[in-house]
């Protein structure tokens, strides 16, 4: 994580690669952003560098649901309290009690639209509290962080590093959790699919095509969207695929979903999918996992990981952080899936935590779609 380097107040200047920001003249136009979404549960740490007695006011901290990159820093307000009259942007002040140099304060949000914050490790209640009377974040939408080096703060570091995101798995395991359970989408299949089981298990019910199907809901970055395989037929050949899209199935014609996605959708704006090319590991009761990173990387379990065909456009699709919905074709010897859920459905190990999360990490799409997650 690092500041915006072009959107933030007149009076900021970055340094150390981008991770301080020091205000340099009066106690406004301060405001900042990250450089990218955070994942519901990622903590933003920050500590503060520099105070001044010659100021009043106190370092605020929030959200905003607005891509820096599409905001005109010369009409960026004084004060961040002056964005959170506006939709889509959240902050409030920092209690001055915690602002002396030194300090180390997190925060993060959960994916229920509730917001943790601390000081050196130690939460602050009253700031909860408030929080909850004041109207939530949608996020549903990408969730930038929003500074504003205000008042008697004058300039603060953003905390990186493994150290920060190993201390949040806890927090990022339990507000992945909290969303509510996948289903499939009610309406928006193909043809050929029945749902049942409160719409967990998709059935394809003729042929061996038209049994495309999507979550009724976007997906967190690093949340596994994990399949059980039900049931299979030797009559067809030909295997399972499944992959994201940016497209809400709300405004999808099923009527014109193709036969195929792997072949057919995957070719249009939009869609990742991805095919197992081995059908024998397609049969009942095996199940696999599959989920995006922050590196704009797809893994999946080593179950089926050495025997997928990947495209490589994925990176394009999430490039702007738009919500992702999993789609899954249920096709050729495949005949009936249905989604896992529970604790299990969480990324339950550190180390792949870790390399979602720390974006000085550069991994191959090889090295990852190999990672095996013992499931």
């Amino acid at each position: 994580m690092k500041f915006h380097s072009t959107c933030h107040g007149k009076n900021i200047t970055l340094s150390e690669g981008g991770t301080v920001a020091t205000r340099i003249a009066s106690f406004d136009h301060g405001i900042v952003f990250g450089n990218r979404p955070v994942a519901p549960g990622e903590k933003v740490t920050i500590e503060i560098k520099s105070t001044s007695a010659d100021w009043s006011g106190a370092l605020r901290f929030g959200f905003t649901n607005h891509d820096p990159d599409t905001l005109n820093p010369q009409k960026l307000p004084k004060y961040a309290r002056d964005l959170t009259g506006k939709p889509g942007y959240w902050a409030d002040a920092v209690p001055n009690e915690n602002l002396i140099k030194g300090v180390v304060i997190s925060y993060f949000y959960t994916a229920d639209n509730a917001m943790k914050c601390s000081t050196d490790g130690q939460v602050w209640e009253t700031f909860e509290k408030s929080v909850k009377k004041k109207k939530y974040m949608d996020t549903d939408k990408p969730m930038w962080p929003l500074l504003d080096v205000y008042g008697n703060t004058t300039s603060v570091k953003l905390v990186t590093g493994l150290d920060n995101v190993a201390s949040n798995f806890k927090a990022m395991k339990a507000t992945i959790d909290s969303r509510s359970k996948m289903k499939f989408h009610s309406t928006c299949h193909g043809k050929n699919i029945i749902l049942s089981e409160g719409s967990t298990v998709a059935t394809r019910i003729g042929s061996f095509d038209h049994g495309i199907v999507f979550g009724d809901r976007p997906v967190a970055l690093g949340e596994k969207v994990t399949i059980e395989i039900e049931s299979t037929s030797s009559d067809w050949g030909g295997a399972l695929h499944f992959g994201f899209t940016n497209h809400n199935p709300d405004t999808i014609d099923p009527k014109a979903l193709p036969k195929d996605a792997f072949r057919e959708l995957a070719k249009k704006p939009g869609y990742w999918v991805s095919a197992v090319t081995n059908e024998s590991l397609v049969k009942a009761g095996v199940k696999f996992s599959y989920f995006y990173n922050a590196e704009n990387i797809v893994r999946c379990s080593r179950v089926v990981a050495d025997h997928v065909k990947h495209p490589i456009a994925f990176a394009k699709l999430i490039k702007s952080r738009e919500p992702i919905w999993p789609l899954i074709d249920v096709y050729g010897n495949t005949t009936s899936v249905k989604l896992a859920a529970g604790l299990d459905n969480v990324i339950s190990k550190s180390k792949v935590i870790k390399a979602t999360i720390d974006s000085q990490r550069h991994l191959t799409t090889t090295d990852l779609s190999r990672e095996n997650f013992n499931i």
